[in-house]
């Protein structure tokens, strides 16, 4: 059974790929706060600097619902570590339930990725 297909003659929509609406504590973050943050936890930024957004600091500016705060408040997160203020934009994209969100959170308190 030949399952190729010639995609060529196929007109596809573009997909809306970019869900990601920061709070408004992210986006009044001044360039020097952004720039600090990334030189205290040895970030570096090596092409498409302004293509990146700026950082979410605090499990509050993230938006996540009061089921997941609860869930990282039980566990003592007081803040996200460095890797995960990377994730937490792709993180906020995501419908997962809100026990997988919080190991995925979990694991970076020991490893990346989960």
């Amino acid at each position: 059974m030949n399952l190729s297909r010639n995609w060529d003659s196929v007109a596809l929509e573009q997909a809306e790929t970019s869900f990601y609406k920061p709070s408004e504590s992210v986006e009044l973050r001044s360039d020097a706060e952004v720039e600090e943050f990334r030189r205290c936890h040895d970030i570096t930024i090596v092409k498409g600097a302004d293509k990146v957004p700026k950082p979410t600091l605090t499990f509050e500016e993230a938006g996540f619902s009061p089921e997941i705060m609860m869930a990282l408040d039980k566990e003592d997160f007081e803040s996200p570590m460095p890797i995960q203020v990377r994730k937490l934009r792709h993180i906020q994209q995501c419908k997962a339930k809100t026990k997988r969100l919080c190991d995925r959170l979990k694991a970076g308190r020991s490893q990346w990725p989960p």
